[in-house]
């Protein structure tokens, strides 16, 4: 699960203010998809504080209706909660380690974790008991998961390749892929790993006795999982407003004060350009001569301690769409050099 780390989520590169979850997609973020989770069209789920892109609909969910004064407007309702007394996965959801540390097997649903992968806690694990920690974490916040989404299923002596398939009211329908065979189970049956520590999860089925019969199985598998892997919400980003203007924050005013008179306008022959995963970058239209000004850099004026607090946070928040857009920059202040760094991320002009 992804930290819930107010201090990075209100940086400027991401909200800059702190939304409740009514405003992000629950999926996207806790796939570590920060960025994504805050954009596009959310829907909102019926008597929760929650919400969900259309294209992240929960298996097993279906639309109502909600009267809001004089108007109706769509409400997601969430499949009923579920139980699991099958077979439990037989590796930790929360890490991809293999430690040698007892297996808590969920009372509640399919997976298993070590107490000390449990992040619900940030004291001392070792003065929990296990018997305190009966649920994983996707129970405690009830994780949802995606229609269309490739999970494993026990199912004939093993956990075998999945993909949920279309359902509402609480009914989940997977289609093995082995078999091409359409079962219904209770969602809590399912086992989906997070993207970060799926290629480490199959590495650990691979290795495992159980398998050594079901090599085809596993092509399977690492092929659902390779997807997990690299998965990436398809939200488009809007292009920002521009600013224009410096700003400075109160790390460096003990030895720089004041604002530029003037600023250099971009160079009208480059244009920004959507670049895929990347986000947005920026092109020129026509040829330009050597050494022509494309742009001043403008952004927020940070100390180096400042920098690195931001770049921790978006560390600590396990955030998969971490950007920082921090130039670094000498600068002479009354005859002596000294290093600034220009945060771009307020979106000052076109060039940061």
């Amino acid at each position: 699960m992804p930290r819930w780390n107010a201090q990075y989520l209100i940086l400027k590169q991401n909200n800059g203010v702190l939304l409740c979850p009514d405003h992000f997609c629950d999926l996207c973020f806790t796939d570590t998809f920060q960025r994504s989770a805050s954009m596009g069209e959310l829907v909102k789920v019926e008597n929760q504080v929650r919400a969900f892109h259309e294209k992240c609909k929960p298996a097993g969910s279906y639309y109502g209706t909600k009267l809001f004064g004089k108007d109706k407007k769509t409400r997601l309702i969430l499949a009923p909660s579920t139980s699991h007394t099958d077979e439990h996965f037989p590796f930790c959801c929360g890490c991809a380690e293999g430690k040698n540390e007892e297996l808590i097997e969920c009372q509640s649903c399919v997976q298993s974790f070590h107490l000390s992968c449990h992040g619900s806690y940030f004291g001392n694990q070792n003065d929990l008991k296990k018997d305190e920690k009966k649920n994983c974490e996707n129970c405690m916040f009830n994780t949802q998961m995606r229609v269309g989404e490739g999970v494993l299923v026990f199912t004939n002596t093993v956990f075998r390749a999945a993909r949920i398939m279309s359902g509402g009211r609480g009914a989940v329908i997977v289609e093995v892929l082995s078999t091409k065979t359409k079962i219904t189970v209770p969602l809590k049956s399912l086992f989906c790993p997070y993207p970060r520590i799926a290629n480490g999860i199959f590495n650990q089925m691979a290795l495992s006795k159980s398998y050594k019969k079901h090599q085809n199985e596993l092509v399977l598998i690492k092929a659902i999982f390779e997807q997990r892997a690299v998965f990436k919400p398809n939200i488009v980003r809007k292009i920002p407003s521009f600013k224009c203007k410096y700003q400075m924050h109160k790390s460096v005013h003990r030895y720089m004060s004041g604002e530029a008179e003037s600023l250099i306008p971009v160079n009208g022959n480059v244009e920004i350009v959507t670049v895929g995963k990347f986000g947005f970058g920026m092109i020129a239209v026509m040829d330009l001569n050597q050494k022509i000004p494309i742009g001043e850099y403008i952004g927020e004026l940070i100390s180096k301690p400042e920098c690195d607090r931001r770049k921790n946070l978006g560390e600590d928040s396990h955030d998969s769409e971490c950007m920082f857009y921090t130039f670094e920059s000498d600068v002479f202040v009354g005859g002596k050099k000294r290093k600034i760094y220009i945060d771009g991320a307020q979106i000052g002009n076109e060039l940061a």
